[in-house]
């Protein structure tokens, strides 16, 4: 099984403090959330 890095996923810093890393995941989930995508999955 291979490690997920969750930081290159998040496309964030190592460094990243809590609010950037809030920030990047709620603009990654809204990217891929099926009502803004509705012709997706």
């Amino acid at each position: 099984m291979t490690e997920i890095d969750f930081y290159e996923l998040l496309e964030v810093e190592r460094t990243a403090d809590d609010k950037v890393i809030k920030s990047s995941y709620r603009r990654l989930a809204m990217i891929h959330h099926p009502d803004k995508n509705p012709g997706c999955c």
